[in-house]
């Protein structure tokens, strides 16, 4: 028989099963199930979820890529560290109408990378000590900064290439080469 003459009854399920294997752990969507990974809870999650972790442990090792429109709501960036693997970015926002805020990032890299991204917010949030910039930010339009800690950083804290931003009430300081960057016709 050809593919197409197979009964039905033979027809994998299409569903995707990995939904249903992921592990429980603390990063809840929309107030319900939690995840271990954040990236699974986003995978999960729909556009204009709110993905919490107020019950998470102090530190979490994982690259995280915000590839919809979520929210990520951390307990605090005195409660709550996001580190990336050696060598990686810890966070990558490629999604128009994300946001983070509340939570603190470490790195041996960069921190934060927006790529593309439109009306992107971030607050509350600590950068301290990344081996290159704390945020960088390329070719995003409505980029909103408040309330960051973005200090002692390897190349800096904040670079804007091409794009625009809003920054208000941010702390950047002791960082080692440049502290804020504007670069490609950026406002």
């Amino acid at each position: 028989l050809a593919c197409e003459d197979k009964p039905e009854e033979n027809v994998p399920d299409t569903a995707d099963p990995t939904i249903e294997d992921l592990e429980e752990g603390c990063f809840e969507v929309d107030g319900g199930d939690g995840y271990r990974w954040l990236n699974d809870a986003i995978t999960v999650a729909s556009e204009g979820s709110v993905i919490s972790m107020a019950s998470c442990e102090l530190e979490h090792e994982e690259q995280v890529i915000i590839n919809k429109a979520v929210s990520i709501v951390g307990p605090g960036s005195n409660s709550f560290t996001l580190v990336a693997p050696v060598n990686e970015t810890a966070l990558v926002i490629s999604a128009t109408g994300a946001s983070v805020s509340s939570i603190a990032i470490s790195s041996t890299r960069s921190g934060l990378s927006i790529e593309e991204a439109h009306d992107v917010t971030l607050s509350d949030i600590s950068i301290a000590g990344v081996g290159n910039y704390a945020i960088k930010s390329i070719d995003s339009d409505n980029l909103s900064i408040s309330n960051l800690s973005l200090v002692g950083n390897g190349d800096g804290a904040l670079q804007i290439d091409g794009g625009s931003a809003s920054i208000t009430d941010t702390t950047m300081m002791g960082n080692t080469g440049t502290t804020f960057a504007i670069l490609g016709g950026s406002s």
